[in-house]
């Protein structure tokens, strides 16, 4: 696994639509950021709460406001534009739903009002600008966008090969084939290698590279001592064999499926029980797990076979990964399409170098990833049972699973039901002779 972690970065592939497809509108410049968030957060209510009446699919266009395409909502209709990006207070759209003026309350209906979290989520929206990568054509094209056996096709998608290695003048130099398309390269450009690092810089490389740490004084002067032919796979070996590599590497991964100790909700509430997860992220590098075992672990570790209790509870830790979703809301029951979203949309990302949580809504414009892919996976997440780490209002984790055999939860647990039943039985004494008090009380009082 110790190699794995150098990946190349899967390029997407925008196909056009059918012929006869009227020419794109010009695209305002919109930030990935922006993008993303109108994509998550405000297309998705504007389809489910707006476009019945204010799209092209209504028809008639109510009130001549258009809100399927960007043009359309800057214009506005018949009131005026429905934002002033950058101006909240002063766009009608935030107006009309947040429900405070009587005469614009949109939707009309109660059932269909937006909550909180999503008035709010156009709020910010707006502030940011109101991004919009929308064009103005909303006309179906005449055949799909994405042909998906074709986009199948992309290089990205395809099994790995070897591919040929290129040819070379300086046939001395390349220790490697990797070397040989670095050299292929450089010849192209008309460029030389640099020449080789002496030792003292060597060292320090690849000490920083595998642990973070530079070398002791007493490794540097061995190293520099050491003659021998294999001296520097020898400090390779040391180095991979350290605990500082999984620490430094760990946390390359760590960074990419979003750890953190806390449960990412409005309090983001901690999760004490998160480092375990971490440390074992640490022990996978460092005991240079697989890459298939690692990431069937981290998606399934408790659906796989164990010999021992102890290999069983580093498989159940390992998803941690799932668990660490963030969270949503702060209630106990949370928003639970939210944290299924934002586990598939990383799951994506870190598995497969794709952005998924397009198909959500619809069928992904690039990637040949169909709304129907979508949720297949969410019908996966939909099935496991997330554990609650606490919130503000209910700080009482739950549905955590033990990492200690039954009989030993048994052996946990009886002395405390047996002073939970001794605590209910008291409880039953005194409220019998509550009850006798107040009899007693009544009857003096007469």
């Amino acid at each position: 696994m110790k190699a794995w972690f150098v990946q190349a970065a899967l390029a997407s592939a925008a196909l056009a639509g059918g012929a006869g497809s009227p020419a794109p509108a010009a695209q305002e410049s919109v930030s990935p950021d922006g993008a993303e968030f109108f994509e998550r957060r405000i297309r998705p209510v504007l389809a489910d709460k707006c476009y019945k009446c204010h799209s092209a699919q209504a028809g008639k266009v109510k009130a001549d406001l258009a809100l399927d395409t960007r043009e359309g909502l800057r214009r506005g209709g018949h009131s005026g534009p429905a934002v002033v990006p950058g101006d909240p207070e002063n766009s009608l759209l935030i107006k009309a739903i947040r429900h405070t003026d009587e005469d614009l309350e949109m939707p009309p209906k109660e059932a269909d009002r937006l909550t909180p979290e999503q008035v709010r989520d156009f709020e910010v929206w707006v502030k940011m600008g109101a991004p919009d990568p929308r064009g103005s054509d909303v006309t179906p094209p005449a055949k799909p966008r994405i042909d998906f056996a074709e986009a199948r096709k992309f290089w990205s998608y395809r099994p790995v090969q070897d591919p040929p290695l290129p040819a070379v003048k300086d046939r001395a130099w390349p220790e490697s084939p990797i070397d040989r398309f670095i050299l292929a390269k450089l010849e192209e450009k008309g460029l030389r290698p640099a020449p080789d690092a002496d030792k003292r810089t060597l060292l320090r490389r690849v000490t920083f590279d595998l642990t973070g740490l530079p070398p002791t004084p007493e490794e540097m002067e061995a190293f520099l001592a050491d003659d021998s032919p294999d001296a520097f796979a020898k400090v390779v070996e040391r180095l991979l064999a350290s605990p500082h590599y999984g620490e430094r590497w760990g946390r390359h991964w760590l960074d990419v499926v979003r750890y953190a100790d806390t449960a990412g909700c409005n309090s983001d509430y901690p999760i004490p029980q998160m480092y375990r997860y971490r440390d074992w992220v640490i022990r996978a590098f460092n005991q240079d797990k697989p890459y298939g075992d690692f990431i069937r672990e981290q998606l399934a570790g408790d659906l796989l076979p164990w010999k021992t209790w102890e290999e069983r509870n580093e498989k159940v830790i390992a998803t941690g990964y799932i668990a660490n979703s963030r969270r949503f809301a702060s209630s106990e029951n949370g928003i639970q399409h939210l944290i299924i979203e934002d586990t598939i949309d990383n799951l994506g990302r870190t598995f497969l170098g794709l952005t998924i949580h397009c198909a959500r809504c619809h069928d992904h414009k690039f990637d040949a990833i169909s709304n129907e892919d979508y949720y297949a996976l969410y019908g996966i997440f939909e099935s496991t049972r997330y554990p609650f780490p606490g919130v503000e209002l209910n700080k009482v984790p739950r549905d955590l699973v033990p990492l200690v055999p039954p009989e030993e939860v048994e052996r946990i647990l009886a002395p405390h039901r047996e002073r939970l039943a001794a605590l209910d039985a008291e409880v039953k004494r005194l409220e019998a002779e509550q009850a006798a008090a107040r009899k007693v009380i009544a009857e003096e009082g007469e």
